[in-house]
């Protein structure tokens, strides 16, 4: 189940397709019109390290996490 009142939409990429649970709903971005990559100084990652592995930052409108 996807939360569409919000922004953040989590998807796994065609690389991953190893999962099977997941291999008839992966995203292509090529295919998107509305995909891009976030680069690692984003403000929207609250830390990247030096393996580019990111956390993310969210939270609700009200700024409740």
């Amino acid at each position: 189940m996807i939360d569409t009142g919000s922004n953040l939409i989590w998807t796994l990429c065609v690389p991953y397709y190893n999962f099977t649970c997941q291999m008839n709903s992966t995203l292509k971005p090529i295919q998107s019109s509305t995909y891009h990559n976030l680069r690692c100084t984003t403000s929207f990652w609250s830390a990247c390290d030096d393996n580019q592995l990111r956390s993310v930052k969210s939270s609700y409108g009200d700024g409740s996490v």
